[in-house]
């Protein structure tokens, strides 16, 4: 039913993929409620300034994982932003 006040105008949309892109993130889709991204751990946790943590699961081959630290939206996109969700399983990337 409000699923439009949460709805991204092309602008905003085009402001933050830029933003993200400049933090050194690879943004793989926008649409108009969200923005999938890719980043090292490292990258997330120096732009959220939040802290992750790998949940160990032996029957996965993919890691989860999750702020341990909550992460805090930078204020450059503050106004845009609202949270930063982490898609269970995770695949992290490497820094190397």
């Amino acid at each position: 039913e409000n699923v439009e006040a949460y709805t991204a105008s092309p602008s905003v949309r085009d402001q933050v993929r830029t933003q993200l892109e400049a933090l050194g993130f690879s943004v793989q889709h926008v649409s108009p409620l969200s923005i999938a991204a890719k980043a090292t751990p490292e990258q997330l946790e120096n732009a959220f300034d939040g802290q992750l943590e790998k949940i160990e699961n032996p029957n996965q081959s993919v890691s989860a994982w999750r702020w341990s630290k909550s992460p805090k939206i930078p204020s450059e996109l503050s106004d845009k932003v609202d949270t930063v969700v982490l898609p269970q399983p995770t695949k992290i990337l490497s820094s190397g």
